[in-house]
């Protein structure tokens, strides 16, 4: 039961938020997430080894990406029935690679769609999610890439991907894999990956000081 000292407490919300998002960090060794090898594999290492818990107004920031996110699929399947969800594992020797793709059904045409909550809408998109756009195409066999950002001041923007080297992208998603499965299988950090992001990543000062 509650209380209401608890209600009337903001770390009361930090915890529950908190607590939401903490259950997604993923935790099986021989399955890689698509989501995982997107990014650097760096910060997919540390979060899996040493999961930290968000804060402040990054936890918030971090929670209203996903309910947007969730909203909006919701809003697409119930106004259209278009929406379909993908659920893709890949073997790669011991281990899978796995997601869980959105895609748009355009009479029987799909379309890959990644929703991004984002602080301002960037001049082109970010390179994890073109990656990870890509990455899902490639898994599906869905060959139309969209990437639609939403701005917290208020922007819509979607960005169409193009691609044309199938075979490419396959190989360099299956090598990230690789290369976070063996990380983490023999506690080996992987090679940093630079980037603006670097600044806002919670582990950066691991990351920094070794």
């Amino acid at each position: 039961m509650v209380t209401f000292e608890e209600l009337s407490s903001r770390s009361f919300y930090e915890r529950l938020i908190s607590n939401y998002i903490s259950k997604e960090i993923p935790k099986e060794p021989n399955r890689i997430w698509v989501s995982e090898v997107s990014r650097c594999l760096r910060y997919s290492y540390f979060l899996r080894v040493n999961p930290k818990s968000f804060t402040g107004s990054q936890l918030v920031k971090v929670f209203i990406g996903k309910v947007v996110h969730e909203f909006l699929e919701g809003l697409l399947k119930s106004s259209h029935d278009v929406v379909v969800e993908y659920r893709v594992e890949y073997p790669v020797g011991e281990f899978s690679v796995v997601g869980r793709a959105d895609a748009v059904d355009l009479g029987g045409e799909g379309v890959i769609v990644e929703f991004k909550v984002v602080g301002e809408v960037p001049n082109e998109p970010y390179l994890e999610h073109v990656r990870q756009a890509k990455y899902y195409a490639v898994l599906t066999g869905v060959r139309k890439v969209l990437i639609v950002y939403i701005s917290r001041d208020g922007e819509i923007l979607p960005y169409i991907i193009p691609f044309t080297n199938l075979s490419g992208v396959r190989d360099e998603l299956i090598g990230r894999a690789k290369e976070l499965y063996n990380s983490l299988r023999f506690g080996r950090r992987p090679k940093p990956e630079r980037g603006t992001s670097c600044m806002y990543c919670p582990y950066r000062f691991e990351c920094f000081t070794r």
